[in-house]
């Protein structure tokens, strides 16, 4: 008997402008699939993105008429045409990757949800948007058969916002894969390639998060300055953009070109940019998870960061940490890291155990266990 499918809703998907949500989906749902052969994947899309998909075996792609950029109606089209198409399709589940769920769905429900960013940061959204959130998260954890999060900080906000079980919500990580990995002399020539496509020299400090008003990226830059730094390292700026990169342009590490920013990268040139920078820097205010940590543990480069919850989950001792908003404090990290070989090392070592707890395969086969468990299956 051939197993029924399951669904993924993917409605969320921007290409190249919800940052840490794409990569998750990009590299969970080939890992689902690899481990459900002769099972079907139905993948509800908005109408602009269905290409996304094209090379992933096992994936039928479901467009709905309507475009994901535009969130509100997004919204409507995900709690009216979405149910219609999940009955249609006859579903044992659907996954909901975006941090939404439906009112009334036909089949059960599972839903990650990365971070209650519309909560603590009402700002960052529209009014008509942060209503839209605010509805769909609390159905998430009215309406899902189970919740998955990807840090217990996440999993602790859920439950004081929504008085949520803590047993309702389950934890699994972000992982990385084998192309984040530490400099090695048979790939040096390769990222030299790569780097010279992207016109960027070493050594250079690498910073990889949106453009947003909570990632702080105006404090990177003040402590870039402030470590004097920028007289002998580039500043490489990545990720997708978002309302604070017109402000970011106007700081004077960007005027006097020792700052630059690459927007968001294609798939096979960050694990390249992430194992040749000096170290990565972090000075986010807010996070579910912060995938960059992780995946700059894993390619052996030291990690500069402030101590938001919940990167010291991921990073423990791997990192030199500051406190949040201390563009001095965060400075000196700067300083200590790029002069000292001792450090570098000891940080670098430090990553590479931490990162070794975490990996795509393991993210994938607890999601499905998830999963095959809410089904009944």
């Amino acid at each position: 008997m051939t197993a029924r499918p399951f669904g993924v809703n993917a409605l969320f998907l921007k290409p190249g402008l919800v940052g840490g949500t794409e990569v998750h989906l990009r590299e969970l749902l080939p890992r689902l699939t690899a481990l459900t052969p002769g099972r079907t994947w139905n993948v509800y899309t908005g109408s602009e993105v269905s290409g996304f998909f094209a090379s992933m075996p096992g994936v039928t792609v479901r467009p709905l008429p309507v475009q994901a950029a535009h969130r509100v109606r997004r919204t409507l089209a995900e709690q009216t045409l979405l149910p219609l198409m999940l009955r249609r399709d006859g579903n044992a589940a659907l996954l909901n990757l975006g941090g939404t769920a439906l009112a009334a769905a036909p089949c059960t429900q599972v839903t990650f949800i990365h971070d209650l960013q519309y909560h603590y940061l009402p700002t960052n959204f529209t009014t008509p948007e942060r209503v839209a959130l605010a509805v769909t998260a609390k159905l998430a954890v009215r309406r899902s058969a189970k919740l998955i999060v990807p840090s217990e900080e996440t999993r602790r906000t859920i439950c004081e916002t929504f008085q949520a079980e803590p047993d309702h919500i389950r934890v699994v990580p972000h992982g990385t894969g084998p192309e984040f990995h530490p400099r090695q002399k048979d790939t040096d020539a390769s990222d030299a390639l790569t780097l010279d496509e992207l016109g960027i020299r070493r050594p250079y400090i690498l910073s990889v998060a949106a453009a947003r008003p909570h990632k702080h990226l105006d404090i990177v830059c003040d402590a870039f300055l402030a470590s004097g730094l920028d007289r002998t390292h580039t500043l490489v700026m990545t990720g997708a953009p978002g309302p604070a990169l017109e402000t970011l342009r106007l700081h004077p590490a960007f005027r006097t070109g020792t700052a630059r920013w690459l927007g968001w990268l294609p798939e096979r040139a960050m694990p390249v940019l992430m194992r040749q920078a000096e170290f990565l820097a972090i000075a986010s205010g807010f996070e579910g998870f912060c995938l960059p940590a992780l995946e700059a543990a894993a390619s052996g480069i030291p990690v500069a960061a402030v101590r938001t919850p919940p990167l010291p989950e991921t990073l423990g001792s791997a990192a030199r940490w500051v406190r949040p908003g201390d563009a001095t404090a965060l400075a000196g990290a700067f300083r200590e890291i790029a002069t000292d070989a001792g450090v570098r090392g000891e940080l670098a070592q430090a990553g590479i155990l931490a990162a070794r707890r975490f990996s795509w395969e393991m993210s994938a086969k607890q999601t499905l266990d998830i999963l095959l468990e809410a089904a009944g299956s």
